[in-house]
């Protein structure tokens, strides 16, 4: 499995990087765009729909909130608002994960919709800022070192269980090596981009957390679902939402700090 990952990681990483840093912004919005599908896809057969044709009409749907979103970008309008939305609509979640009920079907679709086109939004808002494609690169560093450090540290040193009715596999010290990864990966950002490093790092680590939100959000609706992954889209990932969990959550909060810190200045 762990070969499959770092085959599967060395085709995708310069991919993802290729797509951030030269895409032009239509291909990177349409390209981000056919990932939503791909997530909503996945979303609404965990959430408990299996016919077809309802998967396909979920996909119809998750294309409205992409065009509104789209639309605000245009007119550059709201988005200090929705930014703060989207904040707000992970702490409810992350309450969610707290109580013991199970939402409906219609609500989790609900959800599903808004996590994938608010991620969308965001990932596009920051590549058309100046120096865009390196914010991006800057997000998905930090989640994808959140997730490594937690990974490695978390089998090395993991006795603790962090949600064990959730994610029996993730523990304390994992958790703690990710936020580590995350807020170094912060810290460097902030010398790359002239904003300071320890500012950068705070902000790093809150959106380390935010992406644990994420990755626990997605484990509850797989432990719901009975499912292990996703889907099987990447070899020895799983499937989308099993990578892009952590960026879902932590998206907004990246791009709300890089806005109040850019306010601060």
């Amino acid at each position: 499995m762990l070969r499959q990952r770092l085959l599967a990681t060395a085709v995708l990483l310069p991919a993802a990087v290729a797509w951030a840093l030269w895409a032009p912004l239509a291909l990177f919005a349409g390209l981000g765009a056919v990932l939503v599908l791909l997530g909503a896809w996945e979303w609404i057969r965990l959430v408990g729909y299996t016919n077809v044709l309802i998967r396909l009409g979920y996909l119809v749907v998750a294309l409205v909130p992409v065009v509104l979103l789209g639309a605000a970008l245009v007119l550059d309008r709201f988005q200090t608002f929705l930014l703060w939305a989207f904040m707000l609509f992970w702490l409810v979640l992350a309450l969610q994960l707290f109580l013991s009920f199970r939402p409906s079907r219609l609500l989790l679709a609900g959800e599903g919709l808004v996590m994938l086109s608010a991620t969308w939004w965001v990932l596009v808002l920051l590549r058309q800022a100046p120096g865009g494609g390196g914010w991006v690169i800057a997000l998905l560093a930090v989640v994808s070192a959140a997730d490594t450090g937690a990974y490695f540290v978390g089998r090395a040193w993991g006795r603790h269980r962090l949600a064990p009715m959730i994610s029996p596999g993730k523990t304390w010290e994992g958790f703690v090596g990710g936020m580590v990864g995350g807020g170094l990966v912060g810290c460097i950002a902030g010398f790359w981009s002239g904003i300071s490093p320890w500012m950068l790092a705070v902000l790093a680590l809150v959106a380390a957390i935010f992406s644990v939100i994420g990755d626990l959000t997605e484990s509850r609706i797989k432990r719901w679902a009975g499912a292990k992954n996703s889907g099987r889209l990447i070899p020895g990932h799983g499937g989308l939402l099993d990578r892009i969990d952590g960026l879902m959550a932590a998206a907004p909060i990246f791009a709300l700090g890089l806005e109040l810190v850019r306010n601060t200045r």
